[in-house]
């Protein structure tokens, strides 16, 4: 929330299998030189596949980018090949 009690905008990327784990860490990088000081005044959540969001939350260290996941199973069972259990 802003101090008028507004959300900040949001910009969310998904970026679905688009970089490898090295192009995802080489894209943060250069996106945190060229956003400078804007996530002070919103929100901006980066998506990667779910094997590198290790690897991009190092990357991403203590700066202001949030990191979500994408292909998210909220549901019970061992039988939804492909997807990522909430549960683990």
């Amino acid at each position: 929330m802003t101090e008028s009690g507004h959300r900040k905008p949001f910009a969310l990327a998904n970026w679905k299998m688009a970089m490898t784990i090295e192009e995802g860490k080489k894209f943060v990088t250069d996106f945190l030189e060229r956003v400078g000081n804007l996530t002070d005044r919103a929100e901006i959540v980066l998506c990667p596949p779910f094997t590198a969001l290790h690897a991009l939350s190092l990357a991403i260290g203590r700066n202001s980018l949030e990191l979500g996941a994408q292909n998210l199973w909220a549901g019970e069972g061992i039988a939804h090949t492909g997807e990522i259990s909430s549960r683990l």
